[in-house]
């Protein structure tokens, strides 16, 4: 659950530029932006930031569980992409989990997304009132209030959304430490979803660097839905993985399989990898490290496949962090 957690609330976040102290749609991300993260195994150990100026906050107690590549993709990659036509990226899993936003004009809004995993459910934003990722133009001190609202249909049946209210507030500047590295002027962006007496039931503290690719730490505050106790998450980048679009160019692999347990990866180098194995139901079955050889390299899943289906695969380059994600098609076991 904490996985599935993570890949929702990383995306109710948002940016603000350091150098400037401004900012500016120029730092939203677009479709073919993407980074690699790690999540906490211990996140109630992590210390609520310090808001302000010149800080330094200090994650590097934070203990890896899991880890996840995020790929902002055209939304003409979903399958639901005619729903939300104003869409101009998406991030998920096909037919599993589709987050559909619009990055035009001073806003990145969430549209609103499509879940398959069990039925069909819709959560879909009236206009002008979705979940926002940014807001420009914002300074250091700034505080912004945004009213969210819209349907939900869930296979056919449709239910009014239960209003909230956003608060984003640029807290601060400074440095951020984490177990992958020290990173100077960053900035501090705190997202607050309060509740109907206007107290913040999930507290989103946010820390980027130039880009809002470059999502350098992020700690989340909330409760477990069942039952009503503390729930943290903490999860950090572990490179700076730039425009995926470029990272896949320069990663020089070719991943090929014959619908049978085995894919072959094909490499003009030599690369000390880690690959992951999504099934279709969007469960990670599969982590590990390997060498990729130059050359054919043939790998069998037969212990970690279940059933027939498109799987991803994210193979992982340990040293630069450039990743490819390739959609992998495995006949019935």
């Amino acid at each position: 659950m904490r996985n599935l957690t993570l890949l929702i609330l990383v995306f109710t976040c948002a940016l603000n530029t350091y150098h400037g102290q401004t900012l500016t749609s120029d730092w939203f991300l677009q479709a073919g932006d993407g980074f690699s993260i790690e999540s906490a195994f211990n996140p109630e150990e992590i210390i609520v930031p310090t808001e302000g100026i010149d800080q330094e906050w200090d994650f590097s107690n934070a203990v890896t569980e899991d880890s996840a590549i995020q790929e902002y993709v055209k939304p003409t990659e979903m399958t639901r992409a005619d729903t939300f036509s104003r869409a101009t990226m998406a991030i998920g899993l096909p037919g599993l989990l589709e987050i559909f936003y619009n990055n035009e004009g001073d806003t990145l809004d969430n549209l609103g997304l499509f879940i398959g995993l069990q039925g069909e459910l819709f959560v879909i934003y009236d206009d002008n009132q979705g979940e926002l990722l940014a807001v420009s133009p914002m300074s250091f001190g700034d505080v912004f209030d945004h009213s969210v609202g819209g349907t939900i249909a869930l296979d056919g049946m449709i239910f009014p959304a239960a209003p909230v209210t956003q608060r984003f507030s640029f807290a601060g500047m400074g440095t951020v430490i984490t177990p992958a590295r020290r990173t100077t002027d960053c900035i501090y962006l705190k997202t607050e979803i309060l509740d109907n007496d206007g107290n913040a039931a999930t507290t989103i503290h946010s820390f980027y660097r130039d880009h809002m690719r470059n999502l350098i730490a992020q700690f989340v505050e909330q409760l477990d839905a069942n039952t009503g106790l503390p729930d943290p998450s903490f999860n950090w980048q572990t490179d700076f993985s730039g425009n995926a679009t470029e990272n896949i160019a320069s990663l020089d692999l070719r991943i090929s399989n014959n619908l049978s347990s085995h894919i072959n990866i094909h490499s003009s180098i030599q690369i000390d990898a880690k690959i992951q194995l999504i099934n279709p139901n969007g469960q990670s079955i599969c982590v590990k490290g390997l060498s990729i050889n130059p050359g054919d390299n043939f790998i069998d899943f037969s212990d970690e496949l279940t059933y027939e289906g498109q799987y991803i695969l994210y193979v992982v380059d340990k040293n630069s962090g450039s990743f490819l994600i390739e959609k992998i098609t495995f006949a019935q076991r």
